[in-house]
């Protein structure tokens, strides 16, 4: 479930990025992890474009010199590296199934490189997302020599500067990245009126481990104005029930990692640091009504979609609760309140969610995998597991805690 949540992740960040009609789906785009990558990483303004010539770089095994283009960009600003002022960036073709980074004349972006073995040649560090759109603008004076501190500058003034597709890119991008800074502007944006830069703050914050308040998001859940997504973004990743499935799979997948590294027992220094990072930010979310919103988004699933909304909800809560109702804090005692959610999830028409319902309710009795445990697309399997569930539930004295 874990795997699928990521896959549709990317699959979202790749359809907000990139037209409809390639077959293949790259992994979504990640600044953390591309300035990590990248030997050089700069603002750049595309001067001209053209072929990729025979000598201009390398070419890979077995391709062609017209499978390649070539730009020669002006280096406006450095934010990690060092670079000439004016350098050569090669980069693959799309085809009729592969969606590459491509650059255009006079565009401006940051753009993710390594270097090739002619001198002042480049090529992206990643073929799929090179470079990440940002309004032109002057060279910012930055205050930090950290790479980290200058690409969260040119975010932070990607979203002053731009009010369409590109500051929402920069916003979700500010999400990867635990500074003051990306931050406080984040929180800042989460009291826009625009839903769908509120919707984008508020996941993005989720990422971050500084949540809005349950109250915040209960209202946000309750709001069902159109952003007219086409029209706006040219996408309709961030429509209405796409906001607020983000903003689910973003709790889900901070969960799911917080969850699995709350009790590692390595003493290993990696280790340790994990736990502690899972530990702090579990203290982070203690004061959180999650049953309060789970309750709510589940009677919202009309927008976030009734099956992924409300396979979301199950897993968060199998995983989540603990006695006290409080996430990631990983003991196996259900609450009366995740079960309500549960109980009533197991009576929804839909195969999937009854699934992840009954899955989430072993989970909270610490019945992993409890027998019979099916196969994903064997329906008379899952069928009968979640009848046994059912048994389990009617079962219990008094009627359990439904």
């Amino acid at each position: 479930m874990r795997a699928c949540r990521m896959w549709l992740m990317w699959a979202v960040c790749f359809f907000r990025f990139f037209p409809a009609g390639y077959a293949y789906l790259a992994a979504g785009f990640d600044a953390e992890r591309l300035l990590e990558s990248s030997q050089v990483v700069c603002h750049v303004k595309v001067e001209e474009t053209g072929p990729h010539r025979a000598g201009d770089g390398d070419l890979g095994d077995g391709e062609k010199e017209d499978e390649r283009g070539a730009a020669k960009v002006r280096v406006l600003n450095v934010i990690k590296g060092d670079v000439a002022d004016t350098v050569h960036v090669v980069f693959r073709k799309s085809t009729s199934f592969v969606l590459y980074t491509e650059l255009k004349k006079e565009e401006e972006s940051i753009l993710f490189l390594r270097p090739m073995k002619k001198p002042g040649y480049y090529e992206f560090v990643d073929d799929h997302n090179g470079r990440l759109e940002v309004p032109a603008h002057e060279p910012l004076r930055y205050k930090s020599r950290s790479p980290d501190d200058r690409l969260v500058e040119e975010l932070v003034f990607a979203t002053k500067a731009d009010t369409g597709r590109i500051r929402l890119l920069c916003m979700e991008e500010l999400g990867r990245f635990a500074k003051k800074e990306a931050m406080g502007r984040l929180k800042e944006l989460s009291r826009s009126d625009d839903m769908a830069v509120q919707g984008i703050a508020y996941a993005a914050l989720i990422r971050l481990d500084e949540p809005p308040s349950a109250d915040d998001l209960v209202k946000f859940f309750a709001r069902n104005d159109d952003t007219k997504s086409s029209e706006r973004f040219r996408t309709t990743g961030y429509s209405n029930g796409h906001l607020k499935g983000d903003i689910l799979n973003e709790m889900a997948l901070r969960f799911n990692v917080i969850c699995r590294d709350f009790n590692l027992q390595s003493t290993a220094e990696p280790y340790v640091e994990r736990r502690e990072a899972a530990r702090a930010a579990a203290e982070k979310w203690k004061e959180f009504d999650l049953i309060r919103f789970l309750e709510l988004a589940r009677w919202q699933d009309r927008d976030t979609g009734s099956v992924r909304g409300n396979e979301v909800i199950a897993d968060i809560i199998g995983w989540q609760i603990d006695e006290d109702g409080a996430p990631a804090l990983i003991s196996r005692s259900s609450r009366k309140g995740s079960m309500r959610i549960l109980t009533g999830l197991l009576a929804s028409e839909d195969r999937s969610i009854r699934f992840e319902a009954a899955t989430a309710i072993s989970r909270i009795e610490g019945r992993f995998h409890v027998g019979p445990f099916p196969q994903r697309n064997n329906q008379e399997e899952i069928d009968a597991y979640v009848d046994a569930c059912k048994a389990r539930l009617r079962g219990r004295e008094g009627g359990g805690e439904e």
